[in-house]
């Protein structure tokens, strides 16, 4: 072939069946007839396969697609690679479940359960008892009337009279 560095791929089909029950041996033989130093025989693979439907390496399709850089890649010819290698990787289902798996939340441990209820539980208000809200409110109360002396003052007064058995002998 003229052009030199190029890959190429030749697939041979043979027009009959042949081999023997139980397994044959295939030999090949590679001869080059150039007599250059410059020129070998490259990076070779040989391929034997009962298959009908042959195909090397990457569609033809996936070949233009990796040849362009990431970035000037379109969203459709991304969806197109990802696709391929999803399809061409065997363990890709597998993988999937255990990850699909993986990522569901453990079962809650009935102990930790129990804890979560108490700490619940002891973090509710405490309920006040009436007569300690009244004596509160008594003692509120009490400061604000210390606060007006004159208040105070004319209470007294009012209570000394209303106290007083004169008071209580003319009612």
């Amino acid at each position: 072939h003229p052009k030199v560095g190029t890959d190429r791929t030749a697939i041979f089909i043979p027009k009959e069946t042949f081999g023997a029950e139980g397994g044959s041996r295939l030999t090949f033989t590679l001869n080059q007839n150039y007599n250059s130093k410059k020129h070998a025989i490259g990076k070779f693979r040989l391929l034997v396969t009962t298959d009908e439907k042959v195909e090397i390496g990457p569609p033809s399709d996936i070949g233009a697609i990796l040849v362009l850089a990431g970035d000037k890649r379109s969203d459709e010819q991304r969806k197109r690679i990802t696709g391929y290698f999803k399809s061409a990787d065997k363990d890709f289902a597998a993988k999937t479940k255990e990850l699909a798996e993986a990522k569901k939340p453990r079962p809650v441990d009935t102990k930790l359960k129990g804890h979560k209820a108490a700490l619940a539980k002891a973090e509710q208000p405490l309920t006040i008892d009436p007569k300690l809200a009244e004596l509160r409110r008594a003692k509120d109360l009490s400061e604000k009337q210390q606060g007006t002396i004159r208040l105070t003052a004319a209470q007294d007064i009012a209570w000394a009279l209303i106290n007083s058995p004169a008071f209580l002998f003319n009612r």
